[in-house]
């Protein structure tokens, strides 16, 4: 069913390190610009799940870091040393502030790839494409600035936006996002499978 107002979805496909992935983050947006991160559903095919626990954990705490760099963390120099130093001044999210995180690995035969940053580039693109379904700004470089988010203005048409790979695009409907990334990768069977796995359950009764 349709988001309500002030939300939205956006979606990242990637391939890395020999593995796929794709995520789609979902994401409300207050009138004061803060953005908040509602739930993230990830569809990974990384070869052969040696250990499946091991790769859910790691994609989950993976989107932990990058929620921190989407909505948080800027590195800074003065004097030509980096300010920041521990947690205290580059923060995790807290709790209270992480979303749902759904994690489905797609079954594969193929050597096993990489696990490690994959889910961490991954989440930056998909909850600023999020930001934009919702709010119609586009968001280039992290953290997101509040300020800039506080006189949004949705556009009705602004339901979807689509990263094949990283690269963002104009706003579309959840129809053509599919279709897009589909053709995109449709000489990737890998990536369709992402695309199949994780698609259906989230986004088949979106408008």
């Amino acid at each position: 069913k349709p988001l309500p107002k002030g939300s939205g979805r956006g979606v990242a496909v990637q391939t890395v390190f020999g593995s796929f992935m794709a995520q789609v983050a979902e994401v409300e947006v207050s009138k004061d610009g803060e953005v908040h991160v509602k739930r993230v559903t990830c569809a990974v095919d990384c070869g052969i799940a040696i250990n499946p626990n091991t790769i859910e954990a790691q994609v989950q705490s993976a989107i932990v870091y990058g929620l921190s760099a989407a909505l948080f963390d800027e590195i800074t120099l003065k004097n030509g040393r980096v300010e920041q130093s521990n947690f205290d001044n580059y923060r995790a999210p807290h709790i209270n502030e992480m979303p749902s995180i759904d994690v489905h690995i797609v079954k594969s035969n193929d050597p096993p790839g990489g696990m490690g940053e994959p889910g961490t580039s991954a989440l930056v693109p998909a909850v600023f494409n999020a930001v934009y379904a919702a709010t119609g700004v586009r968001l280039r470089k992290p953290p997101i600035a509040p300020d800039l988010l506080k006189t949004y203005r949705r556009q009705d048409n602004a339901r979807a936006a689509v990263v094949v790979p990283l690269l963002m695009t104009e706003p579309i409907d959840v129809v053509t996002a599919v279709t897009m990334s589909v053709g995109t990768c449709r000489k990737n069977p890998k990536a369709m499978a992402l695309w199949a796995a994780l698609l259906p359950a989230q986004w088949c009764s979106a408008s």
